[in-house]
């Protein structure tokens, strides 16, 4: 979502600058009510959404670099095949 918000600058003209906010999906969970009374507590009323993706964020950033390094793996893996079966080791083998 591309929000524009305008302001005046020092000389009295309006300026105008956009700023771009990540589009927002409504989930909905079924917890145990102490749980959800904890989390009230903890984040306060009606920032329990931002305070759950504060603590999911981090899993999910390090979840995509362990993809990325996995498909580099797989990459790697897949120059070295040809090369192998070509000096005798077999595919499954390890060098």
């Amino acid at each position: 979502m591309i929000v524009a918000m305008n302001s005046r600058n020092t000389d009295g003209v309006v300026e105008t600058s956009f700023l771009e906010y990540p589009m927002q999906k409504k989930l909905t969970l079924s917890i145990n009510a102490e749980i959800y009374e904890a989390l009230h507590k903890m984040a306060g009323k009606r920032k329990i959404g931002r305070f759950i993706e504060s603590l999911v964020r981090p899993h999910i950033e390090s979840f995509d670099s362990a993809k990325e390094r996995s498909a580099q793996d797989e990459e790697q893996e897949s120059a070295v095949l040809p090369w192998a079966g070509t000096h005798g080791a077999d595919a499954g083998e390890v060098l």
